[in-house]
């Protein structure tokens, strides 16, 4: 069983909630900072004639340059810890989460191209379909050829097979079960190994992201074309 991928409305949604999230936290460090600078330094105050004489008191030297810290980073000590790590941190983030987005509507189309819309009827092809036999084909099939989603197409044409085969009693179709289980329920059939045949090509272009072109594409309708007109020749294949 396949996962089903999150929408595009809940993923729009989670980015919108992270942006206010750190949009908050760089308000609440800027507060704090200008709160900060604001602030006067408290303690004992010093008259004039009390600075004098603690300048004449004190004797200090200049230190000699460590020369073997020339290499160390100048601006370490601006680093602004409160407010500065948070906010580099905070664009690595937003662009990661960009960087996915982009990938994901690259991939899946704006309203995801994997979904397909005929007035009120909508049906996610990711998903194995509840009921095999109430799948409205024909109309998936045709939109999916409108839009050249070959690798659509050929999916629609295996449910298509699947949808047949059970109408026709030759399997007994369940939610859970592998074209392999299908295979053995059609043993001893002239069908099983053009069928066997066919379920490779499908896995290979729908579990294995092939691309179709429409040639390839006609090629393999072609032979569904085949079984297909072997089943509906006879009562018992």
């Amino acid at each position: 069983m396949e996962v089903k991928e999150i929408g595009f409305g809940k993923f729009l949604k989670l980015v919108i909630s992270i942006a206010f999230f750190l949009n908050n936290c760089f308000a609440r460090s800027a507060d704090l900072t200008e709160q900060y600078l604001q602030n006067k330094p408290s303690g004992n105050s010093l008259n004039e004639t009390q600075w004098q004489k603690l300048k004449d008191d004190y004797k200090y030297k200049v230190p000699k340059a460590d020369k073997s810290k020339k290499k160390e980073i100048k601006n370490v000590g601006n680093i602004n810890f409160g407010g500065g790590v948070l906010k580099i941190l905070a664009y690595v983030f937003i662009f990661i989460i960009f960087a996915v987005l982009i990938y994901w509507i690259a991939r899946n189309g704006f309203f995801g191209s994997k979904q397909l819309k005929k007035g009120a009827f909508q049906y996610d092809i990711n998903i194995e379909p509840e009921d095999i036999n109430a799948l409205k084909i024909d109309t998936l099939l045709a939109q999916a050829l409108i839009n050249k989603d070959f690798r659509l197409a050929t999916r629609l044409r295996f449910l298509e097979l699947l949808q047949l085969l059970n109408q026709k009693g030759l399997i007994h179709w369940k939610r859970d079960k592998t074209n392999l289980n299908y295979k053995h329920q059609l043993e001893g059939t002239a069908i099983q190994l053009l069928f066997w045949q066919l379920c490779h090509s499908y896995e290979r272009v729908w579990y294995g992201n092939y691309s179709l072109d429409e040639k390839a594409y006609q090629n393999v309708s072609e032979r569904f074309d085949s079984l297909f007109s072997m089943l509906n020749a006879k009562a018992n294949v």
